[in-house]
C-alpha cells in the first residue's frame, strides 16, 4: 500500500488554522490537521471578544470557538497529536508527531504563542512546577482556589475576569497603571470583590508549602513587603511566536520555501504585534488561497 503524502499539513487548529482549513475545503482539499490540545487555542480562554463581525453584543472565547469547531468539523478531521519535529527532505515535509509519522507536500504553521520565560529569573522549587501556569486551559473549571496573576495588561485583566467567577483572584501588575483596554477594566470593576488588583507590585520569591500543597509569594507593593499564600500562579506578561518546529531550519530555507508557496507561517505565530482573532482568520485564509491558486495543489 502506497504511504500516503497531503497536499496540505496545518499544525495548530486555532482561528488561523481553521479557516485556513475551511478555505481549503472550497477547493476540495481536505488537510491534515494536527493539535495537541484542544480546537481554539487562546481564544478558547478568552473571556469576551467584542471585534469580531457578526457579534455587535460581543461573545465569549468559548462560544465563538465552538461555532468555527461546528463549522470546521463539517469537513474535516482534527488529529490529536503533539508534533515534535519537522524536516523538509526530498521536497516533502516530514511532520513527527508523538505518535506517528506524517509527510505532506505544503505546511502550515499556526501554532499561536508561548509564554515569554520570565519565569526562569525564578528559582521554582521542582515540586511546585504543576501550580505555575502560562494560560488558564487548566484552570477554567476549577472553583474555590486563590489564583495570583503577574501581568498588568490584556492577558492578565482578561485571566483574571474570566477565573474570577468561581475563585478568588490577585493580580500584580508592577506598572503604576493597568494596561489593558477600557472593556476589562469595566469588567474588573464588577468583580472587585473577587479579584484584589495591586499596581506597582512584583513578586520577589516564589515558596512552596508541602504540607498545604500551595505557593508562598514573597511580594512587595509600593515598597511594602507582603506574603500571599495561593493555590496557583499564572504568567500573563507577554507571549512569543511558537517557532520552535522551524528551529533546524536555516532563515535561507525558510525564506525559499515561502517565497515558493510551500510553508506558509499564520495567525500569532507570525510575530505580529496585533494577536486579533480577525486578523488570524485572515491570515488563514490568504494562506489558502495562496497555497492553491499560485501552485494549483489541487492538481
Amino acid at each position: 500500500m502506497e504511504e500516503q503524502i497531503y497536499k496540505v499539513a496545518i499544525i495548530g487548529a486555532g482561528p488561523a488554522g481553521i479557516a485556513a482549513a475551511i478555505q481549503l475545503n472550497k477547493y476540495g482539499i481536505k488537510p491534515l490537521i494536527l493539535e495537541k490540545k484542544c480546537i481554539g487555542g487562546m481564544l478558547q480562554q478568552a473571556f469576551w471578544v467584542e471585534n469580531y463581525p457578526g457579534f455587535p453584543k460581543g461573545i465569549s472565547g468559548a462560544k465563538l470557538t465552538s461555532i468555527f469547531t461546528e463549522q470546521l468539523l463539517k469537513n474535516n478531521q482534527v488529529t490529536y497529536e503533539e508534533v515534535i519535529d519537522v524536516k523538509f527532505s526530498d521536497n516533502i515535509f516530514f511532520i513527527q508527531t508523538n505518535q506517528n509519522l506524517y509527510k505532506s507536500h505544503k505546511l502550515i504553521l499556526a501554532t499561536g504563542t508561548v509564554s515569554k520565560p520570565h519565569h526562569y529569573s525564578y528559582k521554582i522549587p521542582p515540586e511546585a512546577i504543576d501550580l505555575i501556569k502560562f494560560d488558564i486551559s487548566d484552570l477554567i473549571g476549577m472553583s474555590s482556589k486563590r489564583i495570583a496573576i503577574i501581568g498588568g495588561g490584556d492577558l492578565g485583566f482578561d485571566f483574571a475576569v474570566t477565573l474570577s467567577k468561581k475563585n478568588s483572584v490577585i493580580l500584580f501588575n508592577k506598572n503604576t497603571k493597568p494596561g489593558c483596554n477600557i472593556s476589562l477594566i469595566e469588567e474588573y470593576e464588577k468583580r472587585k470583590k473577587k479579584i484584589r488588583y495591586f499596581n506597582n507590585s512584583w513578586i520577589n520569591k516564589i515558596d512552596y508549602d508541602a504540607a498545604a500543597t500551595e505557593l508562598m509569594l514573597q511580594t512587595e507593593i509600593i515598597n511594602r513587603k507582603k506574603i500571599f499564600t495561593v493555590n496557583y500562579l499564572i504568567f500573563a506578561i507577554g507571549r512569543w511566536p511558537n517557532l520552535d518546529l522551524l528551529k533546524n531550519f536555516e532563515g535561507k530555507s525558510i525564506h525559499y520555501l515561502k517565497e515558493a508557496d510551500r510553508l506558509a507561517i499564520i495567525g500569532d505565530a507570525q510575530g505580529k504585534r496585533n494577536r486579533q482573532t480577525g486578523i488570524s482568520i485572515g491570515d488563514g485564509l490568504e494562506a489558502a488561497m495562496r497555497f492553491y491558486c499560485n501552485s494549483r495543489i489541487s492538481k
